[in-house]
């Protein structure tokens, strides 16, 4: 294992020298606990390589600048990104917190130009915030995997976009036991690479404070499930495959979601679920929806809504087999 401490008050340099050596010598970096000065793009995997790497701090705190923990401060950065995970294979990033000023991102799996995706990556653990981006998968324009990714136990926040998506290849991405909040859109999968992200699987995360949850297509082959999470404080569950050429189902199971009538996102405003593909709520309860749903197929089993909502119908598709279900149990 390479041990890293940082001195200097710009530890760039440092920090890709030691990236480099722990690659080439097949050993994990590890970073003690202390802050890390960040004025330029790291590159943990380099383009096409196929490398792998784990990076593991001491803790990552919380709030994103903690008292003590490993942390990276990328506030140097203007508009672009901290962290960059080329064509990585089973690469890991563990225990710190990374804070900027709001313009750059975090950590992105497949920038720009990248031709061979990633696959098997696992973030845990991390505090990723003051960012335009927490974190994005394929920002890369060209279509490749990143696939295989696994988000877990990390929290995320104070920025535009939580997780951003870009491609439809990105296929068994894992959202797990998270934090994703205070920001615009906690899931997107409309603002970079090819602007088609694949939906991801999310279980036990709690969201809060934001425009909305979810904007993200239904069209790239992958149904998306959601289950076990809280939300409070949204403005709405977002947008759903719409302007979609094909209709992946979305089931929320056993989710607590409280609607507020807070920060209204710009697009589709009036609705609180805007969605142009199948959505079932199973043994869900959804609180005080603030605006009316438009949706081209929904169903509630075992749902408690605590208002009545107006639900409103899509444009008919051409498909006989899509059954339009509008109904739900008035919590009592």
């Amino acid at each position: 294992m390479i041990t890293l401490k940082p001195y200097g008050a710009d530890n760039t340099g440092q920090l890709i020298d030691a990236v480099k050596n722990a690659r080439s010598r097949r050993e994990n970096l590890m970073l003690v606990s202390d802050t890390y000065v960040i004025q330029d793009k790291i590159e943990l995997t380099q383009k096409e390589s196929l490398q792998s790497i784990s990076m593991i701090g001491e803790r990552s705190g919380y709030n994103h600048e903690p008292a003590f923990g490993t942390r990276f401060d990328c506030s140097a950065i203007d508009d672009g990104n901290c962290f960059e995970i080329n064509s990585g294979r089973n690469v890991t990033l563990s225990n710190f917190a990374i804070f900027g000023n709001g313009v750059s991102n975090g950590i992105v799996i497949d920038g720009e130009g990248t031709l061979k995706g990633s696959s098997i990556v696992s973030l845990e653990n991390l505090s990723v915030g003051k960012l335009d981006r927490n974190i994005i998968i394929s920002q890369s324009e060209v279509s490749q995997n990143a696939d295989r990714v696994a988000i877990t136990d990390c929290q995320l926040g104070e920025s535009n976009i939580c997780v951003s998506i870009g491609q439809t290849q990105s296929r068994a991405l894992v959202i797990t036991r998270g934090h994703i909040g205070n920001c615009l859109t906690g899931v997107s999968g409309y603002a970079d690479g090819i602007k088609k992200g694949c939906p991801p699987k999310i279980y036990g995360t709690q969201f809060d404070t934001m425009e909305r949850m979810f904007d993200v297509p239904s069209n790239t082959g992958e149904p998306m499930l959601v289950s076990g999470v809280h939300a409070e404080r949204v403005g709405g569950i977002g947008r759903l495959g719409v302007n979609a050429s094909s209709r992946q189902p979305v089931l929320f199971e056993s989710c607590g979601i409280e609607l507020a009538a807070i920060n209204a996102p710009a697009t589709d405003d009036e609705y609180c679920l805007y969605s142009g593909t199948v959505v079932k709520f199973i043994a869900c309860a959804l609180g005080s929806p603030n605006r009316p749903m438009k949706v081209f197929a929904v169903s509630f089993d075992a749902t408690t809504i605590a208002e009545s909502v107006d639900i409103q119908k899509m444009a008919a598709s051409p498909d006989p087999n899509y059954e339009f279900i509008g109904f739900c149990y008035p919590e009592r």
